[in-house]
């Protein structure tokens, strides 16, 4: 058995390649949009993402990300990595395979990139049986996302009724194939096929044609039998629709497995952690609950009490003072309800100040790096923060550290600062 990895770059948007997300020098999460800098005030082009080039601006982008990490004695290790890998006048694809061998040097790992030309006559007959059968295959994914809707399972993909489950290249932009009446359509452009041309030119000209994100795994299948496929949530997720293409192709599907999954501690952080009596699982809710339980356990936790104690006494006079107003005058009853609200109203607000005190800039950091934008850690910050903080030797902790044949969410600790 090969590990391959099929570098699909194809499947991304120039927005997600280019969008950076890190902690900077200052300990605050940044989230930055590289696009501009690097093809400027251009609209984004529509070309497969996989053949763009990389303007020389990409070694100004390049060191300033650099720059922005937290500083280390490792710096150079993150800077010699990206050098490497994304240099100006090299393809998407290209830059990203380059910095796949380095990470993976020595471990086996073979890329392969799909757009290549002979790659893709080798797709051909696969190509072609889908072209002719689109109807029945859109039909069985329709199905299968209904459903999937009836189980309360959101399909990855919504399929159209209209799909071709292609794409086509025409003068270096990809776009969708269409089935229209009897014949085929380009999404976008005024060009139509009948069966016969279509079938011509797939066979003449293979390279111009991709499958869609549902039919890929059977394209990969295709040139690379699977015996077990082991991916994310979102590329597992897809298995549940490709599945029919499975059964019409008549190829076994493999295996899905989930990869491995994890969160690194490194010792800074586990000593915050420490220090306000918190734990991972407390930082997977919302800052707020986060921040009302410090607040409870911080130096605010006396007052805190004092007012829960002030509002539950002021409920239980209020509650005792009610019916002797009524009786003494019923339009009291209103007024002494209006008073209620804006008493607890106002303690809200002192409630508020307090947890808001107790969530001091520490934990602010501390969610940041261990939620990013509401996210686990590994689908927001990149291999290059952990270079950048912990040096290479970060690698093989996280090598040695996996276990893939238990699914689970996993604590990786590091500890910062030791080779």
């Amino acid at each position: 058995a090969v590990p391959i990895f099929w570098m699909d770059t194809d499947d991304h948007d120039l927005a997600e390649i280019t969008r950076l997300t890190y902690m900077d020098v200052k300990q605050i999460l940044q989230v930055t949009d590289c696009r501009e800098k690097l093809y400027g005030a251009a609209p984004e082009s529509v070309r497969p993402v996989g053949a763009l080039e990389l303007p020389e601006a990409i070694d100004a982008v390049r060191a300033e990300y650099v720059s922005r990490l937290a500083p280390s004695v490792r710096d150079a290790d993150i800077g010699e990595i990206l050098g490497f890998a994304y240099r100006a006048a090299s393809r998407y694809s290209d830059a990203f395979a380059r910095m796949m061998v380095r990470l993976f040097r020595g471990r086996g790992l073979l890329l392969f990139d799909p757009r290549d030309p002979e790659a893709k006559a080798l797709l051909a007959p696969l190509f072609l049986h889908v072209a002719k059968r689109g109807d029945t295959l859109v039909s069985a994914l329709l199905e299968r996302g209904l459903a999937l809707k009836q189980s309360r399972f959101q399909p990855q993909v919504e399929v159209q009724e209209n799909s071709a489950l292609l794409f086509m290249e025409i003068d270096g932009v990809r776009r969708a194939l269409l089935r229209a009446k009897g014949h085929f359509v380009l999404k976008n452009e005024a060009v139509e096929f009948t069966q016969e041309r279509l079938a011509g030119l797939l066979r003449k000209s293979p390279e111009r044609f991709s499958p869609n994100v549902l039919l890929r795994p059977i394209a990969q299948d295709h040139l690379f039998p699977s015996v077990i496929y082991v991916g994310g949530p979102a590329e597992v997720a897809y298995f549940a629709q490709a599945a029919v293409l499975y059964r019409d192709s008549g190829r076994p599907m493999p295996v899905i497995w989930p990869r491995f999954s994890a969160t690194v501690l490194d010792n800074d952080v586990r000593a915050i952690m420490k220090k306000h009596g918190i734990t991972f699982e407390d930082c997977l809710s919302d800052r707020k609950t986060l921040s009302e339980k410090l607040a409870r356990a911080g130096p605010g936790k006396a007052a805190l009490a004092r007012v829960s104690e002030l509002r539950s006494e002021i409920e239980r006079v209020l509650d005792e003072l009610l019916p002797r107003l009524v009786e003494v005058d019923p339009t009291l009853g209103p007024a002494l309800a209006t008073a209620r609200r804006k008493m607890r109203r106002n303690l809200d607000r002192i409630e508020g100040r307090l947890v808001q005190a107790g969530a001091d800039s520490e934990i602010e950091y501390l969610l940041d790096y261990l939620r990013p934008n509401q996210n686990l850690q590994e689908r927001e910050f990149s291999i290059h923060q952990l270079i950048a903080r912990h040096g290479l030797q970060v690698l093989e902790t996280l090598y040695s550290a996996i276990r893939i044949e238990r699914p689970a969410h996993f604590i990786v600790e590091i500890e910062s600062g030791k080779e």
